[in-house]
C-alpha cells in the first residue's frame, strides 16, 4: 500500500530535481564575462544609490550635534 505521504515526498523531489535541472543548465550556458559586466554595473548601482544615504545620514549627524550644544 502506497502511503499518499510517499507520493506527495516523491513529486516534491521530482519538481526540486526538475528546477535544479533547469537551473543548472541556463548557469552552464549563461557566458561568465556577461555576469561579470552585468555584476559590475549593479555594483555600480547600488554605490551611486548608497552615497546619498550616507550623505543624508552625516548631514543629520551635523544637524544633531550642532543643536545638542
Amino acid at each position: 500500500m502506497v502511503n499518499m505521504t510517499d507520493r506527495c515526498q516523491y513529486r516534491r523531489s521530482l519538481v526540486l530535481r526538475s528546477f535544479r535541472q533547469l537551473s543548472r543548465s541556463y548557469f552552464a550556458s549563461e557566458k561568465r564575462w556577461e555576469f561579470v559586466i552585468e555584476a559590475l554595473l549593479f555594483a555600480i548601482i547600488v554605490a551611486i544609490s548608497v552615497w546619498p544615504v550616507f550623505a543624508a545620514a552625516d548631514a543629520l549627524n551635523q544637524f544633531l550635534q550642532r543643536t545638542a550644544s
